[in-house]
């Protein structure tokens, strides 16, 4: 009888909860179907919060979504692409590139964030190893009906709270800004970094797979895959660092193509300008929304001009 009441429970929570997530911004058809989006933007943090979609279509004329989350690197980028209808047209794939994502592969602390894409991994054979990777005994976990909706609901949730409480209430085709600027005077200048020695950084043996996944799929839908690398503050782009030069060449090997447009290296007066402005950042690592738009239409403009067919 206990076992029968908790098939029962898992069964109706299981409705409740594919209801939520049907309903949520990680049903990406549903997203992609509602706002009629021809472009989308992956990537980690830096990316979710420094590529404004309104201000890329503003130059480009295209519909842009960013499915783009704090803390997720190329597997969760990789799992979002593949996840996404074949039958759902895409002019335009933007993968903000963070090395470091590359070098720490399945070991990150980040890498748990492909939980959240849990309920696509019946219908997704790389996703369901990486999430091996992650989650023990997940063939048996996966018999409810109702677990493989629980870290994405943990997120929904999140979000729900935040809007509640009044923060990141300007979303817009899953883009939400960051509000307010550092005070620079209270921050130590790093400036560039020119030591003799440099500790060069390797890219992990399991990203590979994901990459020439990510290439696949854009070959197959012929899609632009456009790769940018977003500035910190008062640094060097990631992407140019001599210490991830093996990794940039190694991402760019596995994604080359005529499908590719590799901006991750743009660098200009208008780069180094928000580079070394404190008013254009949250902090360090994190544009403003000041600095989102400033660098979003110079890096349109860029877009149009280099990667248009």
């Amino acid at each position: 009888l206990a076992a029968l009441c908790l098939i029962c429970f898992d069964e109706i929570t299981s409705v409740y909860f594919k209801d939520m997530f049907n309903s949520s911004s990680y049903n990406f058809a549903r997203e992609l179907e509602r706002t009629n989006s021809d472009a989308i933007i992956i990537g980690s943090s830096t990316t979710a919060r420094g590529i404004d979609p309104a201000v890329f279509d503003a130059v480009l004329g295209t519909k842009t979504y960013s499915f783009a989350k704090d803390g997720t690197g190329i597997f969760y980028a990789t799992s979002v692409l593949r996840n996404i209808p074949k039958s759902h047209k895409l002019r335009y794939v933007i993968f903000g590139i963070d090395p470091d994502s590359f070098v720490s592969g399945f070991s990150s602390t980040n890498f748990r964030q492909i939980e959240r894409l849990l309920p696509y991994a019946v219908q997704d054979d790389l996703l369901r190893s990486y999430l091996d990777q992650q989650i023990s005994w997940l063939t048996v976990k996966m018999l409810s009906s109702s677990y493989r909706y629980i870290y994405a609901i943990k997120e929904i949730s999140k979000d729900f709270l935040r809007g509640f409480l009044g923060q990141d209430t300007t979303e817009q085709n899953g883009f939400s800004a960051l509000d307010g600027a550092m005070k620079a005077e209270k921050l130590i200048k790093k400036g560039y970094k020119k030591s003799s020695h440099v500790n060069i950084n390797q890219i992990a043996g399991e990203a590979f797979p994901a990459l020439e996944a990510m290439h696949a799929e854009i070959k197959e839908r012929g899609a632009r895959l456009i790769l940018v690398t977003l500035p910190t503050y008062n640094d060097n782009l990631r992407s140019r660092k001599p210490e991830n030069a093996i990794v940039m060449s190694k991402i760019k090997a596995s994604l080359l193509g005529g499908n590719l447009c590799d901006l991750s290296g743009l660098w200009s007066s208008e780069i180094s300008n928000i580079t070394t402005n404190s008013k254009m950042f949250f902090d360090p690592a994190h544009l403003n929304r000041k600095g989102s738009k400033q660098f979003t239409s110079y890096f349109a403009k860029n877009v149009k001009a280099l990667c248009l067919p």
